[in-house]
């Protein structure tokens, strides 16, 4: 007797453990089309050259969708965690951000205010405290210097959004819950450039992207990759009709977030298991230290600015300077900075675990 086969249920719910290859990809990408923007700009590029290879700076924009997306994957903000789960998320969202930041601004003030000695002054009287304290989020300043030094710009963003994470992946889960959440981000972007300030409270004007990828999370646990993405998709033309019809001007990287919000969907199922072996571990070792190559990058880029003020570079020493200094300090950075900031932060969260059972 023959046995028949039975058809297996494929299931489109996104596996709670491990790496996300696309998600791996997509991080990679972003980070390297922010170099290669970065680069283009000391290399002098001009013209549709300089277009292409400067579209990359729009690679923030994918860390902001991404960020949204693992946050709802986040084992410590899974429904019915409670409030020792919460702590734990904080206590390894901050340690992976504020060492590697706080290390990269004091190298900015030795550079500028102890061997230059020529930083420049600061419209609200901050000077470093502006970093410190990231007060760039809700108190603006005129000019690169304290704007975007070093492209840290973001870092506060991203600490306002991680803080606020556990409430937003709560208000937002179910599918339609989330759809509510992004509309209302993009109704306080708009009511808030319409109020008139858009430099004040930077994380309302850039909100909705996180919100993105909420959404994009909910629709990719719900919904098999091509439908997923073709649902997204129907989303944001709507969206972008609604925008119109309201008489509010489109915007570019908001469409733009659409466009990775549809792409990330469709490559929900995308694996390295089929792939070349050496392409994967280069992906892997890149995303490893992504978060020290974002950074860094920018101290070198800031070093050659001041560099390239006094003295005329080749295009490919400039390359070789930019790659190998950024690949030095990650190595440095990697080593002297991140393991033992994780290490530390093992211990502290060991201690939370073992308050919790106590507790209990």
């Amino acid at each position: 007797m023959t046995q028949r086969n039975v058809p297996v249920q494929k299931t489109t719910a996104l596996p709670s453990e491990g790496r996300l290859d696309h998600v791996q990809l997509f991080r990679v990408l972003a980070c390297a089309g922010v170099f290669v923007s970065h680069l283009a700009q000391r290399v002098g590029l001009t013209g549709r050259a300089y277009s292409i290879a400067n579209f990359g700076a729009s690679g923030v924009y994918i860390f902001f969708l991404l960020s949204g997306f693992l946050a709802c994957r986040a084992k410590e903000l899974q429904p019915g965690n409670d409030l020792y789960d919460v702590a734990v998320y904080y206590l390894k969202r901050l340690f992976r951000i504020f060492p590697l930041y706080y290390a990269v601004i004091c190298f900015y003030m030795v550079l500028y205010s102890g061997i230059l000695r020529d930083a420049p002054p600061d419209p609200g009287g901050l000077y470093w405290l502006r970093f410190f304290l990231i007060t760039n989020i809700f108190v603006p300043a005129d000019g690169y210097f304290w704007s975007n030094q070093g492209g840290t710009w973001t870092i506060g963003l991203f600490i306002a959004f991680y803080l606020l994470a556990p409430l937003l992946v709560r208000a937002a889960k179910s599918l339609w819950r989330a759809y509510l959440l992004y509309a209302s981000g993009i109704f306080l972007h708009y009511l808030w450039i319409g109020a008139g300030l858009a430099e004040y409270g930077m994380l309302i004007f850039y909100l909705h992207f996180f919100l993105l990828g909420i959404l994009v999370w909910r629709l990719a646990e719900r919904f098999p990759p091509l439908k997923a993405s073709a649902i997204m998709a129907l989303t944001a033309l709507a969206i972008r009709l609604v925008i119109a019809v309201l008489g509010q001007q489109g915007e570019y990287f908001m469409n733009l977030s659409w466009i990775y919000a549809v792409l990330m969907l469709l490559a929900g199922n995308f694996t390295w298991k089929r792939r070349k072996t050496g392409v994967a571990k280069v992906f892997q070792e890149l995303d490893r230290f992504s978060f020290d190559i974002y950074l860094v990058h920018g101290a070198v880029v800031e070093c050659l600015t001041l560099l390239q003020a006094k003295v005329t570079l080749h295009p490919v020493v400039v390359i070789m300077l930019l790659t190998g200094l950024t690949a030095v300090g990650v190595w440095v950075t990697y080593h002297l900075i991140e393991r033992p900031a994780d290490a530390v932060c093992k211990k502290l969260v060991a201690k939370v675990q073992n308050r919790r059972i106590k507790s209990a």
